[in-house]
């Protein structure tokens, strides 16, 4: 078995030294991957506060404008029903002075009543004897019975 022995005894002086040799720069390499995977750790831990922190911003950012839009539509609000209530009175007002005028004319141009009266002026002027009316009196009826005819 000596040539076991030399061959594992040329093993161990050759390839016992290059596979320490590969080992230790296996061990600097891992070495050297972990301390970089410790480096993007670090740089991933630094971005991951820096968005919390924008999130944050941007959160109080979108609160503030949402505090504004509602103050802002509340003061719109406000002014467009103030505008509504003094529209409506203004709409009152002039629906009531229409009312009025309305009235007013109807009374100034009561034609029916007019109408009438003027109808039982004639018949009274036409019942009463010719001589014994005023003379404008008998000029209105034959003005009137001329009309009519």
């Amino acid at each position: 078995m000596s040539t076991i022995e030399d061959v594992r005894k040329v093993l161990q002086d050759l390839v016992a030294p290059e596979l320490q040799s590969l080992h230790a720069k296996i061990d600097g390499v891992g070495q050297t991957v972990e301390a970089r995977f410790q480096t993007v750790d670090a740089k991933l831990e630094t971005m991951g506060l820096r968005i919390t922190s924008l999130e944050r911003e941007l959160s109080l950012r979108i609160q503030n404008l949402d505090e504004r839009s509602v103050a802002r539509n509340e003061l719109i609000l406000a002014k467009l029903e103030t505008f509504g209530a003094r529209l409506g009175a203004r709409f009152d007002a002039i629906e009531k002075k229409m009312d009025t005028d309305r009235a007013e004319i109807l009374r100034m141009f009561d034609t029916d009543k007019r109408i009438s009266s003027l109808e039982g002026k004639v018949a009274a002027v036409s019942a009463i004897e010719p001589a014994a009316a005023p003379p404008a009196v008998r000029e209105g009826s034959r003005e009137l019975a001329g009309s009519t005819e």
